[in-house]
Formats: C-alpha cells, sequence, structure tokens
C-alpha cells in the first residue's frame, strides 16, 4: 500500500476499502467493547463479594499461591479444593484480580450467574454473536481465564447450565484457561 511507504494516514475505512479492493476478506467488525465492560463489572462485583480476611487479620497464603502459579503454567484447568474456611475462595481472589491485568476474566459465583445458559449471560453482556466467536475474540485478544466460585453451590439446574454452556465453549477455544474452586487440595489437569 502506497501510504505505507511514503509516510502517511490512512483511516480505518479507507484501509478496509483498500485491502478488499486486493481481494481481501475481512471480519465483520468486531467490536465488543460494550460486552466486555460489562464483563469486568459482573466479574469485578463477583471478585468483591469474597472477603479478604479470616477474622479481621489477612493470612497471604503464599504457600497456596505459589502452587497454582506453578500450576497454571503447565495446566489448563486447575480446580482449587480444601476445607471450609482454609481460604480457598480468598486465593481465587487474588489469582483473579492478578490475572486481570494480563488477560480477560470472566468471574463466575453462584449468586450472579444468570440462569439459562449462554443465551442469559449474552443477554445480560449484550454480546451480539455466539459464545465461540465471542470467547474467541477475548482469547486473541490478551487470552482469557475462566474462574468459578464455589462449583458445589451453584445449586440451580438453570445455573449450572450457564456455567457448563461457558465451559464447553471454552475448552474449544485456544488461549482460554479455566480456575475453580470447591471443597477438600489443589488438583490441575
Amino acid at each position: 500500500i502506497k501510504t505505507g511507504k511514503t509516510g502517511g494516514s490512512i483511516t480505518r475505512d479507507e484501509l478496509a476499502g483498500k485491502l478488499t479492493a486486493h481481494g481481501f476478506r475481512l471480519a465483520g467488525d468486531r467490536n465488543y467493547a460494550s460486552a466486555r465492560a460489562l464483563l469486568a463489572e459482573m466479574s469485578r462485583f463477583a471478585l468483591r463479594d469474597i472477603g479478604t480476611t479470616v477474622g479481621g487479620i489477612n493470612l497471604p497464603r503464599l504457600r497456596a499461591l505459589a502452587a497454582l502459579d506453578e500450576a497454571r503454567n503447565q495446566h489448563r484447568f486447575i480446580e482449587i479444593t480444601g476445607e471450609p474456611g482454609v481460604g480457598k475462595s480468598f486465593v481465587l481472589r487474588h489469582l483473579a484480580e492478578r490475572q486481570g491485568r494480563e488477560a480477560h476474566v470472566i468471574v463466575l459465583d453462584p449468586i450472579g450467574t444468570p440462569d439459562g445458559g449462554w443465551a442469559a449471560l449474552a443477554q445480560r453482556l449484550n454480546v451480539p454473536v455466539t459464545a465461540k466467536d465471542f470467547l474467541g475474540d477475548l482469547a486473541a485478544s490478551g487470552g482469557g481465564i475462566l474462574f468459578i466460585d464455589g462449583l458445589e453451590m451453584f445449586a440451580s439446574a438453570e445455573r449450572r447450565r450457564t456455567v457448563n454452556d461457558v465451559l464447553r465453549e471454552i475448552a474449544a477455544v485456544e488461549g482460554f484457561s479455566v480456575k475453580g474452586r470447591t471443597f477438600s487440595h489443589i488438583v490441575a489437569d
């Protein structure tokens, strides 16, 4: 393209026109900024509900965090397990907040996750495309991590359907990983 050689400027529409004139096929306008913002907000709200102290004391759980760091470099799916009150949710929150600086984070919890599968979640986030397209776009633009807090506490079948729909789609998307918190040691697959 001549503009590149001369150092000039070109608008996005002009560039798209020139590329299509040369036989390139371009995907539609993938502007999911609004859906991404709603997703980030939903995830922030879910994380805020997870406490950071036990009896008013902040316990850093450095060993658990170090084990997670090691596991996340080797495994795509990680489950955080342990007895009630040992800080599984805190570890999940800490990791989600830290990873949120590097990748897109989705946090599903038993209270904020909508009933009704992907369709309900997509409606809440105003996602105009399929789960595969939206999650693929997130993965392609910095990667994505799904955090599920309290998997065993998703009591309704409709809410579990939402989790399952997202999990099934993520399983087929490169660049996405899953971290979950349930009861009873760190297990990685």
